[in-house]
């Protein structure tokens, strides 16, 4: 006997209409961008995880109450010109909104394709993360 899996549709029934519409923004916005990419709705993070063939696990929708983070599992290295990106971890970057209105795809779509483009290797990226933080040590020279 196999366990019913836990669905996009059973992670979203839990939130009210505007917050399902951002994750539904989010999603369509994500598997146009990424259309070969694995969604995969976590019961446990009570999330929805997106997985690339190449460079794995690279972001994810987090709906709250009141508001949804898109997340990206190596943010640290997308370029943010715009500086839009929140968070100030090591190594993930999020986005956050509160209604659909302030989605804006063209902003969106540029960081999706960038965290697709990150080394395949995991170990490369946090190799590159830890380059990241060492440089921005206080005392340390930036090129």
């Amino acid at each position: 006997m196999t366990k019913n899996p836990f669905t996009v549709g059973d992670l979203l029934s839990a939130y009210p209409p505007p917050i399902r519409n951002i994750v539904e923004k989010f999603r369509e916005i994500i598997l146009k961008t990424a259309p070969g990419v694995q969604e995969k709705a976590n019961r446990g993070w009570r999330s929805i995880s997106y997985r690339d063939v190449q460079v794995g696990y690279f972001c994810g929708i987090f709906p709250f109450e009141d508001h949804v983070d898109l997340i990206f599992e190596f943010g640290v290295l997308l370029p943010d010109p715009d500086g839009i990106l929140l968070g100030d971890a090591k190594q993930v970057r999020y986005l956050r909104f509160h209604a659909v209105e302030e989605i804006n795809e063209g902003e969106l779509g540029p960081l999706l394709k960038a965290a697709i483009d990150l080394p395949p290797q995991h170990a490369a990226r946090r190799g590159l993360t830890q380059s990241r933080l060492s440089s921005d040590q206080p005392g340390s020279s930036k090129p």
